[in-house]
């Protein structure tokens, strides 16, 4: 399987299929992180910066069809790698979603109720 490339979205990359009507809308792309696989980007993510040494990571999103492919993994990996190149420290996320929380932790990311704040500090 071919591992996508995950880079900063550019102006000229298409977004439709992952936002919907919000593409629209003008987004920094600085704060986009996409997941470009030949050409075609099937996955993005949004990293904000929290200040502090923290980079927050919000709407992980991956195209339908590629769901299975651990898209979401890359773009996590490639956030980490994001968070560094700025000076976090700590990378936080959330979702109301248990069975994902669950799965994080599992995977040695410290979860906390009611949020189910996610954060992995780095190394």
């Amino acid at each position: 399987m071919t591992q996508p490339k995950i880079r900063l979205a550019t102006p000229q990359d298409d977004l439709s299929a992952l936002l919907g009507p919000l593409t629209a809308y003008r987004w920094n792309r600085e704060q986009v992180l996409v997941a470009d696989l030949n050409g075609e980007i099937v996955g993005m993510m949004l990293l904000w910066d929290g200040g502090h040494e923290v980079v927050h990571v919000d709407n992980l999103v991956v195209k339908d069809g590629h769901l299975q492919e651990q898209i979401g993994m890359a773009l996590m990996r490639g956030c980490e790698a994001e968070a560094k190149r700025r000076g976090a420290k700590v990378i936080t996320a959330s979702t109301p979603n248990v069975r994902l929380a669950s799965a994080c932790a599992r995977k040695g990311l410290k979860v906390s109720i009611p949020l189910f704040a996610l954060w992995r500090e780095i190394d």
